[in-house]
């Protein structure tokens, strides 16, 4: 998910991965590369009961919540550019919108990026510019964009409780972004309201699988999903045990919410047909709620 910190290339199904070529092939021919070991997200196309979501969700895998935003009046009102780039009001608060711009230009992890303050209007207008410069905006989850949104069914989720409000945020960017593999601290609920994004999720149980080496920001995975998806060998061979995760691949649509547990590992990428404006809504464990092991090494 977008990390609090801070939602691949688009795959219809497994056959498309298996049509990658070898890096090790010769002129002229190609050799196919096993299909990965993808599973599933669990898809509820209704309403889903805090009892189901507390018994097999809640802290434990991810689900997608399909069309459960299809309500949100966000979804037709930020499609106005003008609509959606005055819902902040035209202040010069210097804390309105973060607008992270990375290092090699497509990928985002805010210690990896660059940081700069802008109006919500200047974000959209770039957004709408076919050779905008790549970017990922984060804006607070306040003014007309928060009265756009209904928050309602997500915390009847969270067991009545209304998640902080400092924490949610709207996500802006152009299209083929990239978050590379992490995972969060917290409970997610990510809400699509324009464009598309992947997710593919990794259990926590598979840490080490996923070569964080970090001592200092263990949440942060050294796998180049781009380069290890295209059969990079030097990508594979510094990191053989990615080979054994098991890859769990959802898209989010419009209206459509995906939960996902604290510690899962997330790797996230809007489509390439166009850009993405999603609502991140997090909310903290419970005491009794464990740190998983991958974050006590």
């Amino acid at each position: 998910m977008d990390s609090t910190d801070e939602e691949t290339m688009d795959f219809d199904d497994d056959s498309d991965l298996a049509l990658l070529l070898s890096p090790e092939t010769e002129a002229g021919g190609c050799r196919l590369l096993p299909p990965m070991a993808f599973d599933a997200v669990d898809i509820f196309d209704g309403p889903v009961s805090r009892d189901e979501f507390e018994r097999f969700y809640r802290h434990k895998r991810p689900v997608l919540l399909r069309g459960a935003a299809q309500s949100w009046p966000a979804l037709s009102l930020w499609r106005d550019g003008a609509t959606l780039g005055s819902a902040l009001g035209a202040t010069e608060d210097a804390d309105l919108v973060t607008s992270l711009h990375s290092n090699d230009g497509r990928r985002f992890l805010g210690i990896d990026c660059t940081k700069s303050r802008k109006l919500l209007d200047a974000v959209v207008r770039e957004l709408g510019e076919p050779s905008a410069s790549r970017f990922y905006a984060r804006a607070p989850l306040r003014g007309s964009l928060r009265s756009a949104v209904d928050l309602s069914a997500l915390r009847a989720l969270m067991g009545g409780a209304s998640p902080t409000a400092a924490n949610c945020s709207v996500w802006l960017g152009p299209a083929g972004n990239i978050t590379p593999f992490h995972y969060d601290l917290c409970h997610g609920f990510l809400v699509g309201v324009i464009g598309r994004k992947t997710f593919t999720l990794v259990s926590p149980d598979e840490w080490r699988c996923m070569h964080s080496g970090h001592r200092e920001r263990p949440e942060l995975s050294r796998v180049d999903y781009e380069a290890w998806r295209a059969g990079d060998a030097d990508e594979r061979r510094r990191h053989p045990r990615f080979d054994q995760a098991t890859r769990l691949v959802v898209e989010v649509c419009e209206g459509d919410v995906l939960y996902t547990p604290p510690f899962w590992w997330h790797h996230v990428e809007t489509s390439a047909e166009g850009p993405a404006v999603s609502a991140l809504i997090p909310f903290d464990p419970e005491a009794h709620e464990p740190t998983h092991v991958c974050h006590l090494r």
